[in-house]
């Protein structure tokens, strides 16, 4: 049989994951409302300007308006800048590399709830401070991953070299503290939490490069760690802007949990059944360089061979036929797929449930499945367009 023919999903393969892995999430009840704003702004920031709208994120992918997005990356640069010595230069390319700027987003989003517009100062601050913390992510993966480009811009690892890259990622991470703390202290701790929290998923992962055997469990669990929480302090800084409730604060770290884990499985699920014309970036790359992924592991399952082709230097012939195996595995890609659906759904559901009619968290909370739906719609290849209807499945 061709591998490259897509199977049907059975219903054993469908029922493999039905049921959302999540991680406990710490209560945020009866914690200390945020402090005050400080007065005191890092050199180099610019005055505000005319209030703008709070956004909400558009599924296909733009997040900001123009003029909202410039003047967070403006915060950004200015409070980089302010640290960054003779690698300011290097570190502005980075911030100015474009992205959907998903995470501050969702920040301002949140903040909107509260009545808050995207560009207050505390807002703006929130948002640049996730999204340096992002920044400074992708820096120090792009060093450990060895990769040349990011978003077609040369990264710091290939361009300045490694030891720029690391200085450059942590000064990044200082900047994001620095606008922490202007928002409250607790903002402080929301960012040192999910920092460790990003730092433990890194650490898990690499434990788990090229194990073919590795639990999903354990995929779980570096999905949570390293994309779920960074958008799971999206949305608490943003409730942290206005001193939500603790009700409220917990339905928005729920939200940003199931958000984030969604967000890396329609990832990983692209890296296989997309293509570079459709993804903007090479597709494939997660198996070739051992990160397992939950449509890696499950496909493994599925089909042992791909467990004796995961291995380091795999050569082009190898490399083509693990490919072609992972996109015939249609169980690991259809329970792939319904498990990023459990948990936009999710998401939804928590929010609303805590929403109490207001407009703003209402319109947030049908983001999830249109994020999901756009993504699918406009990435996924042509054989495997049966991913894209939730009951949909290939010809036999």
């Amino acid at each position: 049989m061709d591998p490259r023919a897509t199977r049907p999903p059975t219903a054993a393969g469908a029922a493999l994951i039905a049921q959302p892995f999540r991680a406990a999430l710490q209560p945020w009840a009866d914690r200390p409302a945020g402090g005050p704003l400080r007065a005191c702004l890092l050199p180099g920031r610019s005055p505000a300007a005319p209030a703008l709208p709070a956004p909400v994120p558009a599924a296909a992918g733009g997040t900001l308006a123009p003029e909202l997005s410039a003047r967070l990356e403006a915060l950004m640069c200015d409070t980089a800048l302010a640290m960054a010595g003779p690698l300011g230069e290097p570190l502005i390319r980075v911030i100015r590399a474009g992205g959907k700027k998903l995470r501050p987003a969702l920040t301002m989003a949140v903040a909107a709830i509260g009545g808050l517009a995207g560009d207050d100062p505390r807002v703006l601050a929130a948002a640049a401070a996730v999204e340096l913390l992002h920044c400074a992510a992708l820096v120090h993966d792009d060093l450990i991953d060895g990769a040349p480009l990011r978003r077609g811009v040369a990264t710091l690892s290939a361009h300045e070299g490694r030891a720029a890259a690391v200085v450059g990622g942590d000064l990044l991470i200082a900047a994001a503290c620095a606008l922490a703390g202007e928002v409250s202290r607790d903002a402080s701790v929301i960012m040192a939490q999910t920092l460790g929290q990003l730092c433990r998923g890194e650490a898990v992962q690499d434990q788990l490069r090229y194990d073919a055997l590795a639990p999903v469990e354990r995929l779980m669990e570096v999905t949570r760690l390293k994309t779920g929480s960074l958008l799971r302090a999206a949305c608490l800084l943003g409730a942290e802007s206005f001193d939500a409730a603790p009700g409220l604060c917990a339905a928005v770290a729920d939200f940003g949990m199931d958000l984030g884990i969604c967000v890396q499985l329609v990832d990983d699920l692209l890296d296989v059944v997309s293509s570079p014309a459709l993804t903007a970036k090479p597709v494939g790359a997660d198996f070739s360089s051992g990160t397992l992924t939950l449509p890696i592991a499950l496909a493994i399952r599925e089909c042992p061979e791909l467990g004796e082709l995961l291995r380091p230097g795999l050569d082009p012939v190898s490399g083509e036929r693990a490919m072609a195996l992972l996109r015939g595995a249609g169980d690991a890609l259809a329970s792939t797929a319904a498990t990023a659906r459990d948990h936009a759904i999710l998401a939804g559901q928590r929010l609303r449930d805590a929403a109490g009619g207001q407009a703003a968290a209402e319109q947030l909370t049908g983001w999830p499945l249109a994020y999901l739906d756009s993504q699918l719609e406009s990435k996924v290849g042509d054989q495997h367009r049966w991913l894209v209807s939730p009951l949909a499945s290939p010809a036999p």
